[in-house]
Order: C-alpha cells, then structure tokens, then sequence
C-alpha cells in the first residue's frame, strides 16, 4: 500500500506503486472489462479490486467527478490521511451508499472524463514551462 501524507504526494508517490499493466502514457480505456455491466451496480469487492489500484492516485477528483461533496472529501482525506488507497476505499464505497443509481456505466463514463483531462501524473509537463522560461532567457 501506498503511504503518503496528503492528496497531493499521493499524485507524486504514483510512480511507487504504478502497475504497468494499468497505467501507461497511452490512452486507455478506463475498465473496459465492465462495459458490458452497463446500469448494474458495482459491488464494492469489484471496486476495491479493480478501480482503487487503478485510480487511488487521483481519488479526489474522482470523488469530484462522483458528485461528493468536496467537505466529505476532506473528512476522508483526515481519517486516512497516510493511505491513498484508503482515501479511494472510502470515497468509492460512500458514492455507492449515497447513490441508489450508482452504476458501472456512470463510474466509467467519469473516468473516461478524467482520463481525458489526464492520463497520468505527468512529471515532465511540469518541468517543462520552467525549462521553457530558462531557455527564453538564454541569448
């Protein structure tokens, strides 16, 4: 599991805990394997074993993107601020409390959202507007 200490290391510790099968630069498909549940409800073993592996690093905005409320957001985030995956847990399984419409088809029309906003953590679009404004300043 991965420890951090906030949201925001949870973005950075991704590389510790990335699974290659899962997370790459391409673009992918978020859950493929559960289109075809379409309007069932996920059952929260399903999510525990397939999205919060997948999806801990950005569990936010997901919760965002879910429709939680951004002070239910915080209060999991402080009861397991040490645990990314945790903080996924928790907000998945209060989306699925919350929701009597919960459904795959919801959960992967959101992550399609996101993965279009971003894929991944990108260390390097970071780096790149200061590497930009030192070579401005270069002659």
């Amino acid at each position: 599991r991965l420890k951090t200490s906030s949201y925001a290391s949870c973005e950075a510790g991704m590389d510790d805990v990335r699974d290659d099968r899962y997370h790459t630069n391409k673009k992918r498909k978020p859950l493929e394997e559960f289109k075809n549940k379409g309007k069932e409800r996920p059952q929260l073993k399903d999510l525990a074993n397939h999205v919060v592996p997948r999806y801990a690093w950005n569990w936010k905005k997901l919760g965002l993107q879910l429709n939680i409320e951004e002070y239910l957001l915080q209060n999991i985030e402080t009861d397991n601020s040490n645990d990314c995956e945790g903080c996924c847990s928790k907000m998945l399984n209060d989306w699925l409390d919350m929701n009597t419409n919960a459904s795959w088809e919801h959960l992967i029309n959101v992550l399609e959202h996101l993965a279009d906003d971003e894929t991944l953590p990108d260390h390097n679009k970071q780096q790149q507007p200061q590497q930009q404004q030192q070579q401005k300043q270069q002659p």
